[in-house]
């Protein structure tokens, strides 16, 4: 078999994984458990054939150097294909950690609610049981109290620590969010001189936000997290 045929069978194989990863693409569904571990796996196939099309790509261009515009023009369907396939699955990924990210934010709001409650309510049993004297019934209502506030207080520890970082872990590797702090001019007249050179200074306000700066007049500053992921062992 001639090298351009052996290229062209590479290239129908990898039409047919397109076809194959959109299908599951289209299959996901973003509050279904496992949702996320499936499209990490879509996305690091596409990534995978991603490698390989710019290796073949520029095996077959090499010697033809003439003709590489014909060369690029029979990968880049492919080249989009998996690119567009793997920006959805990443884009997925990444509105799914979002969402475990809302929720654990969400049971840490309400864990919390829960512990001052707790410790509202074993205050209350302490004043009673030391106003009447310590009776029997005071002193079991203020250890049902106690046991509340150890039960709402182990609630609280067992949540991850406040930020966090959320992310995912399987055999096709890891993937998680990270903070990404952004900014935009809401108000350029209320923005401090030191941000501003006739207009606002992206390097001075870029390196104030990466040092934790989040309150600048004028300004909206925003984290818009995006997906970092590690690679998983080859077996």
């Amino acid at each position: 078999m001639g090298e351009l045929a052996l290229y062209e069978k590479t290239r129908l194989s990898l039409g047919r994984g397109i076809v194959s990863l959109e299908a599951r693409l289209r299959g996901l569904d973003l509050s279904a458990d496992g949702s996320s571990f499936e499209a990490q796996k879509i996305e690091r196939a596409a990534d995978s054939a991603l490698t390989v099309i710019k290796e073949r790509h520029g095996l077959e261009a090499a010697p033809h150097k003439r003709a590489l515009s014909e060369v690029d023009a029979r990968w880049k369907p492919l080249k989009d294909g998996f690119g567009a396939v793997w920006s959805r699955a990443r884009a997925f990924v990444a509105a799914s950690l979002k969402r475990q990210q809302e929720e654990t934010e969400r049971k840490r709001r309400e864990a919390e609610e829960n512990l001052k409650e707790a410790r509202e309510k074993e205050s209350k049993a302490a004043a009673v049981r030391t106003y009447f004297g310590g009776t029997d019934e005071h002193k079991e209502s203020h250890h049902s109290a106690l046991k509340d506030l150890r039960a709402a207080r182990a609630a609280v520890d067992a949540l991850p620590p406040i930020g966090a970082p959320v992310g995912i872990k399987s055999d096709a590797g890891t993937m998680s969010l990270v903070d990404n702090w952004k900014w935009e001019v809401v108000d350029v007249r209320a923005v401090p001189d030191l941000y501003v050179q006739r207009l606002v200074d992206p390097k001075k306000v870029d390196l104030a936000v990466k040092n934790g700066l989040r309150d600048i007049p004028g300004l909206r500053i925003f984290n818009d997290p995006f997906v970092r992921g590690t690679r998983g062992r080859t077996k």
